[in-house]
């Protein structure tokens, strides 16, 4: 009976985060679209990436195909993650994914509206696409200067974080640790290199509102 009552348990927290991910997740990803205008719609891609990256690693740690060692015919150093682990994953990389997401775009959306602010009339139908390419480059690099070193150090600050529950006894907590920790690693990643990346590509033709 207790096996069932654990079982049952564990389907019901499941449910609960797939449920509220459903409800939350468009709400703040409108929120986001309402602070950063269109290149909100960079976050469709930087967050498919993490969770992917995310789980890769997990995997990895979860095989033993990194560190593992074969002894009597059983995997040891490998790490062992409930069931019910991936949602809270899940849950916490859309949280890390749009905070840092805001940090970025909002700094570059400051960017772009600063220089439609300073430029001259006129001067831009002259120069056309090659003067909204260099103010989009400028936006890109001034927003991974400044807010790119707001989300590094609160990556790392996390990060450390949840190493630091990989060291408790308890299984489930040192799963967690494991899990938060891949997940701040992927998501300053994704977000110093992927999403610059896709602003320097797409800015001039979707994301600037010149």
């Amino acid at each position: 009976h207790e096996q069932m009552l654990l079982a049952d348990s564990e389907h019901g927290v499941i449910k609960d985060f797939e449920h509220g991910d459903m409800v939350t997740l468009p709400i703040a990803w409108f929120i986001l679209l309402l602070s950063c205008g269109p290149s909100a719609g960079l976050v469709l891609v930087t967050l498919p990436v993490t969770l992917l990256g995310t789980f890769y690693v997990l995997d990895q740690l979860a095989t033993g195909e990194w560190w593992g060692v074969m002894k009597n015919n059983q995997v040891h150093g490998r790490v062992d993650f409930p069931s019910f682990t991936p949602a809270i994953f899940i849950n916490m990389i859309i949280a890390i994914s749009l905070d840092y997401g805001l940090f970025m775009l909002t700094r570059y959306r400051e960017e772009v509206l600063r220089a439609q602010g300073e430029r001259v009339p006129g001067k831009e139908e002259e120069e056309g696409i090659r003067s909204k390419f260099w103010v989009n480059l400028k936006a890109v690099s001034v927003a991974t200067s400044r807010a790119g070193r707001v989300v590094f150090v609160s990556g790392v600050t996390l990060g450390l974080t949840n190493v630091g529950l990989t060291f408790c006894s308890v299984t489930v907590v040192a799963a967690i640790g494991w899990g938060g920790a891949a997940a701040c690693a992927l998501a300053v990643c994704v977000h110093l290199t992927l999403l610059p990346a896709l602003l320097v590509v797409l800015g001039p033709c979707c994301c600037m509102p010149l």
